[in-house]
């Protein structure tokens, strides 16, 4: 299969002559002929549209947007087959429209019609007239066409190809409309790094939308980063003990000191701050004294009862159930009896 632009016209050359194809000038028909080379002519600059891996569609300038070259009856041809070629309207096309083009081998080509199959060749007859021809033994001079590009199309009107018809089709009613699309750059304007200039702004474009996607995603990380903390500020992290003591008894501290009140001092000027000695803290430490002094006489005296011995056992009371027990002083013997109010 050959290999052409759909970007770029083409001079279809045959038996020294280029192939005309014309405007659709009689109800949606034109004519097909070969005639002398002229650059300019609008009729003589040929579209290659790829339809498939297989066929192509062919139209001119000239011919427009709608206007395909088709084989179709002739009324006066005298070929057998009776098979030209003309320009049809694209809504009267069938299979007709679609043509395969193959190489001879020494650089030029032969056309086949997808309605009329391969055993019948495109073919130019001396008189510039074209037919369908079954004699496809080589050599046939009027079957070899050659082509050259002719100059870039740049028309949004040859981008595309709309066709009712599906080559090959085995359908009797009519086919969906199908679109083919053009590449939108021609081969020829391709740059010297193997892409063209829509492949490079197509390049561009992506990584555009790349940076800005990678831009948008650490956008919304930080934002969701900060919210996070100004939401660990508002509500610190509380942790719940690992064992509930409400519920335990609270320990209990008893106190020793005795449950008379707290000693009164009397704040003498110039003197060392004294005991009450109406309190029972005063007695006590008068009490204390005086077992002092028996035991500097060699006396043993318990310090808890003045003027009981020790091995008597005798308990100071502490406010467990005594509080009214005081101390009475012997004067003389520096004694201390105990006795009840």
């Amino acid at each position: 299969m050959a290999n052409f632009d759909t970007n770029s016209w083409y001079h279809l050359g045959a038996r020294k002559s280029s192939l005309a194809g014309t405007g659709l000038y009689d109800h949606g028909k034109g004519a097909v002929f070969a005639t002398g080379t002229n650059a300019s002519d609008p009729q003589q600059l040929w579209q290659f549209f790829p339809y498939n891996s297989t066929y192509y569609v062919l139209r001119t300038k000239a011919s427009g947007q709608f206007g395909y070259m088709s084989a179709a009856a002739g009324a006066n041809e005298t070929t057998p087959g009776d098979t030209v070629p003309t320009m049809l309207n694209v809504t009267l096309a069938d299979d007709s429209m679609f043509w395969t083009i193959s190489p001879w081998g020494d650089g030029t080509f032969y056309f086949t019609n997808a309605a009329n199959g391969t055993a019948w060749h495109l073919n130019v007859k001396p008189n510039g007239l074209l037919s369908m021809n079954s004699n496809i033994t080589a050599p046939q001079t009027g079957q070899r066409f050659s082509y050259t590009q002719a100059g870039s199309i740049d028309n949004a009107a040859f981008s595309s190809v709309s066709a009712w018809s599906t080559a090959s089709s085995t359908s009797t009613g009519a086919s969906p409309s199908i679109t083919l699309l053009a590449p939108s750059q021609s081969t020829a304007s391709r740059s010297s790094s193997g892409l063209s200039t829509g492949a490079k702004a197509g390049i561009g474009a992506g990584v555009a939308v790349l940076a800005v996607l990678a831009l948008a995603a650490v956008g919304f990380w930080l934002l969701r980063r900060r919210k996070q903390h100004q939401r660990s500020q508002a509500h610190p992290a509380s942790f719940p003990l690992t064992k509930d003591y409400s519920h335990e008894r609270k320990p209990t501290m008893i106190s020793e000191a005795p449950d008379a009140p707290a000693p009164r001092f009397s704040d003498v000027p110039g003197k060392p701050q004294e005991l009450d000695p109406g309190t029972a803290a005063a007695r006590y430490e008068m009490a204390a004294e005086a077992g002092d002094e028996r035991r500097r006489k060699g006396r043993s005296v318990s310090p808890f009862r003045p003027g009981v011995d020790s091995e008597q056992k005798a308990v100071m009371p502490h406010g467990l159930g005594r509080e009214n027990a005081v101390y009475e002083m012997d004067a003389g013997q520096g004694e201390g009896v105990e006795s009840s109010r």
